[in-house]
């Protein structure tokens, strides 16, 4: 994969971001990565196999002051407090207005959005195949657009897509290149149980060491790379997450209840 641009680290109107990284779309097409991105948390999938590239679009209402809209509809208000916005690079400032520019164009411009993605997820496969893994995208690391996936596995069939995600009855969702994990919070314990009947592993976040089992139901480490239900048997259990981000953050998703205490 070709690297990030980051030449408008500086840039603090995301209104100006997104006419930029237009111009330059159209300018130098598939000279460096717009919208795809990696983390390091991605990047240890290429020890399962799995050469992987991610979207960042904004979460929740973060993109409101700007003209945009709630990008996870079923955020409960723990999930907005503890959000990963909160946690390491996502905080910086200029992080914050690329995912508020980008998701913009996404609801603004979706042909010129999608034009350039498909520019980035060629080159995506192509880099795969040069080193022999699977491409993979997940579309919405810090939002919730189950729009925006469909597009990507349905044009895309060699391309596994994956999320996490809070939309109700995400097992009618899959597919043969789609994986979804559900995601708890302090106000759906009841859709997890569902989701866990019919097959789909659910992520806990955990304060404290990830166990080995909750709620009598295995839980697996997904802080140790991202796609860790590859395995056909490792289906309807939970995935465990450890508790991430600033101190207030942190104290926000313990009292809310969206972090189990172990």
């Amino acid at each position: 994969m070709k690297k990030p641009d980051k030449s408008y680290a500086r840039e603090r109107d995301p209104i100006t971001l997104i006419k930029r990284y237009k111009e330059k779309a159209e300018s130098t097409p598939g000279s460096s990565r717009i919208i795809l991105t990696k983390n390091s948390k991605v990047v240890k999938n290429t020890k399962e196999g799995f050469l992987t590239g991610t979207i960042h679009l904004a979460p929740s209402v973060e993109s409101l002051p700007f003209g945009g809209v709630n990008m996870c509809a079923k955020a409960s208000d723990g999930c907005k407090s503890a959000c990963l916005k909160h946690a390491g690079l996502h905080a910086m400032p200029y992080n914050a207005v690329r995912r508020v520019a980008l998701t913009l164009w996404f609801l603004k411009d979706k042909n010129s959005f999608y034009k350039r993605l498909d520019t980035e997820i060629q080159d995506l496969i192509k880099a795969a195949g040069k080193k022999d893994l699977t491409p993979a995208v997940r579309p919405n690391c810090l939002s919730d657009r189950r729009d925006l996936a469909t597009w990507i596995h349905t044009n895309y069939p060699k391309v596994l897509c994956y999320d996490y995600t809070k939309l109700p009855k995400p097992w009618e969702a899959l597919s043969h290149n789609y994986h979804l994990t559900f995601s708890r919070s302090e106000t759906n314990q009841t859709e997890c149980d569902e989701a866990l009947k019919h097959g789909v592993n659910v992520a806990v976040v955990f304060d404290g060491q990830i166990p080995s089992s909750w709620r009598g139901v295995e839980v697996l480490d997904g802080d140790s790379n991202d796609i860790n239900w590859i395995s056909p048997d490792k289906t309807g259990v939970y995935v465990g997450l450890k508790l991430k981000g600033s101190n207030a953050a942190k104290e926000r998703a313990r009292s809310s209840g969206f972090a189990v205490r172990v």
